[in-house]
């Protein structure tokens, strides 16, 4: 930037990781996806059953198409869960050394579940943001809520490229 930025409720910065990002984290991700949403419709039962489950509310998935798949007019945010490398291999998505993945989940003290919710075009190189450190850039995702979105390491490119293309701040 040729001046810096003026910091303030809408505009603030993230700090950079000193350690590697750690399986079981809860996560930010933002980013401008081109709006293929999946909504959840609660399942409302006559049967008396009870619809919650141990990973949450029963759920009915509906996919919406809002703004015919272009980009968002508005920076659209939801909670990842960190995967460790293992149960990302076994959905298919395989890691570099540099890369982790992340993907929604129901978070049983907000109630809130972002398990609908997938890095779409558009999110390419979108932040991961885990207690205002930034963790992770999305390098790839099939925009499908069956696998996770694949992210690249910030921690493990902070000597070998970021360091050295920055002046100190």
């Amino acid at each position: 930037l040729s001046e810096g930025l003026n910091l303030d409720n809408e505009i603030s910065k993230v700090d950079l990781p000193k350690s590697g990002v750690q399986p079981g984290q809860k996560c930010k991700f933002a980013g401008w996806s081109n709006n293929q949403i999946l909504f959840d419709e609660s399942e409302n039962s006559d049967s008396g059953s009870d619809s919650e489950s141990d990973s949450g509310p029963a759920t009915k998935k509906r996919k919406i198409d809002i703004n015919q798949g272009g980009q968002s007019n508005y920076l659209t945010w939801t909670q990842f869960e960190v995967q460790d490398k293992l149960s990302c291999a076994k959905k298919s998505t395989p890691q570099r050394d540099n890369e982790f993945c992340a993907e929604g989940f129901y978070d049983e003290n907000t109630k809130k579940d972002s398990r609908g919710m997938a890095a779409c075009p558009g999110d390419s190189g979108s932040p991961l943001v885990c207690n205002n450190v930034l963790y992770g850039l999305v390098s790839s995702s099939r925009c499908s809520i069956y696998f996770p979105t694949s992210f690249v390491d910030v921690h493990k490119h902070l000597d070998n490229f970021i360091y050295k293309h920055i002046k100190c701040l």
